[in-house]
């Protein structure tokens, strides 16, 4: 992070930087400063007003002033303003528009590999957002909170054991996050470098509806997918009756009894009895 902020603090000092590395703001860029000449605007917008308002005092004074004052509004706040909010626009939604542009109305050229694993990309990069946010949150609930009040009793001779316990359970929490997000994305990345696809409860089943089932008789589908050849996607959602593991690379796996599913059902018959208590209370 810190490596990424000091770069974008470099860049932001140096147009040229900037612009060598955009191919669409080198071509702004050259016509933003290729217009400017000794401090003069040269383009044919401002060369029109500027021969225009040559004879000002021929022509009206209201006209001249409104044709100025919109003149430098188009040029200072207008275009800038415009340029900006469509390039940060494009800079948001491209890699959106990349996406449906070839999984989506190209998807006739491209193999159905490609396109699971990309949507399944898009899909959890909403929740890689959330789970950054929460370790950073504790980092800074961490660093902000419980140090000063641990450095502030410590002055005091006081003790500072759930002070510290709490810290320490919150250091726990985050690596116990990120071991967790990494290994979903490494287990990922093994699946598609061997052109295999993975099963995972909720977001499998949202990439299938997206972009269908594979075509077993394409030869560039590749992969094995169990959950499909067992109707997945008619079987549907009820109760905890969804299986947790298909196996490695799709394969599935021979106990067609799968363990957490049994764990969530007496979890939630306990439930149930707990709300039926408070219930009848």
């Amino acid at each position: 992070m810190q490596i990424r902020r000091m770069f974008e603090g470099k860049m932001e000092q140096s147009n040229y930087q900037i612009r060598i590395t955009n191919p669409v703001g080198i071509l702004l860029y050259s016509i933003g400063m290729g217009s400017v000449y000794e401090g003069h605007r040269i383009d044919p917008g401002s060369m029109i007003v500027a021969n225009i308002l040559k004879y000002s005092d021929k022509i009206p004074s209201f006209i001249s002033y409104h044709l100025e004052s919109t003149y430098y509004f188009i040029y200072r706040k207008l275009l800038p303003t415009v340029t900006r909010t469509t390039l940060n626009i494009f800079d948001a939604f491209k890699s959106y528009i990349v996406y449906t542009m070839i999984t989506r109305v190209g998807k006739k050229y491209c193999p159905y590999l490609i396109r699971w694993h990309w949507t399944f990309i898009m899909l959890i990069k909403f929740f890689d957002n959330f789970l950054f946010s929460v370790v950073g949150r504790l980092n800074y609930y961490s660093m902000n909170t419980l140090y000063p009040q641990v450095y502030e009793r410590e002055a005091f001779n006081l003790s500072v054991a759930d002070l510290n316990f709490e810290i320490q359970m919150l250091y726990y929490m985050s690596y116990t996050i990120i071991i967790a997000q990494l290994f979903i994305l490494l287990y990922g990345m093994l699946h598609a470098l061997a052109g295999q696809y993975f099963y995972t409860p909720f977001f499998t089943r949202t990439v299938e509806l997206n972009i269908g089932e594979r075509n077993k008789l394409d030869i560039y589908s590749g992969g094995q997918t169990a959950w499909q050849d067992e109707d997945f996607l008619t079987r549907g959602y009820k109760g905890f009756k969804i299986k947790f593991w298909y196996g490695w690379f799709g394969r599935g796996t021979d106990n067609p009894n799968d363990i957490l599913p049994t764990i969530g059902r007496f979890i939630w018959r306990l439930i149930k009895k707990l709300i039926k208590k408070l219930t009848f209370r």
